[in-house]
């Protein structure tokens, strides 16, 4: 295994190109059941027809996991906004086109959603949250199995030359309501970008999937409790409006 190409960093995980393959080595916090969980979830994805990268092995290398799969040839749609800032909308519409898709799948074997929310409550407490409130958000949601990412961003779709759509890194993935998957990615744009951002993306999702605004907006509290399980410091800060603003939204 050849580990000299860096093509993607990020907390605690580093991803190498290896000829054909793509090895996402992991830090040494990751347990053999974190791994093979994302292995699953990837393989799930596979199964329920949304295009990913195949897995290939699951391995150690120098004592740390990792996930071996197919390497895709392309460019994300982050890399594709920031080189071609004048067709950010046209790349943000095929992004939010491909999230929908993702969520007209249905997986009931995957973690459930409203576990990771309720997790992330758990936690927001400690930080001034109002649980009762977010609890009674929780129970407000849809029974639904779509398949969520958790994590649908612009670093993780990548797009090919031939017109292919790959979407990476499955380790949120979970079942549930797509509107709190929408809202996910809403705090994202909002933790990387700003609300203009993430406005931006809002506005494009509810003119494609035909949602209401409101109903997406009522998510953010409950999505930013998702968020707080694995935040920075920084970004704490800046979810803790969202938490507290939990008991109006209800």
């Amino acid at each position: 295994m050849n580990l000299d190409r860096v093509i993607a960093v990020r907390t605690q995980k580093t991803v190498y190109k290896d000829g054909e393959e793509s090895v996402k080595v992991f830090g040494g916090e990751y347990s053999a059941a974190d791994v093979l969980s994302e292995a699953l979830c990837l393989a799930r994805a596979a199964e329920a027809g949304i295009r990913v990268p195949e897995v290939r092995a699951v391995e150690k290398t120098d004592g740390r996991w990792a996930i071996v799969t197919e390497y895709i040839d392309g460019q994300t749609a982050d890399a594709l906004m920031k080189a071609h800032p004048e067709k950010r909308k046209e790349y943000l519409g095929m992004l939010v086109r491909l999230q929908i898709s993702v969520h007209e799948k249905a997986c009931g074997l995957l973690p459930r959603l409203t576990d990771k929310i309720g997790r992330g409550i758990a936690l927001a407490k400690s930080y001034g949250a109002d649980g009762a409130a977010l609890n009674a958000l929780v129970s407000t949601l849809p029974e639904k199995n779509c398949f969520c990412h958790g994590d649908f961003n612009p670093t993780n779709a990548v797009f090919t030359e031939e017109g292919e759509e790959y979407l990476l890194d499955f380790s949120h993935a979970a079942a549930g309501d797509p509107l709190t998957d929408a809202a996910i990615t809403y705090l994202y744009f909002y933790l990387r970008e700003g609300e203009r951002a993430a406005e931006e993306y809002l506005g494009i999702f509810l003119a494609e999937s035909g949602a209401g605004e409101a109903e997406a907006k009522k998510r953010l509290p409950l999505a930013a409790a998702v968020w707080l399980l694995r935040a920075n410091e920084e970004e704490k800060e800046k979810l803790l409006p969202f938490l507290k603003n939990a008991a109006e939204t209800a």
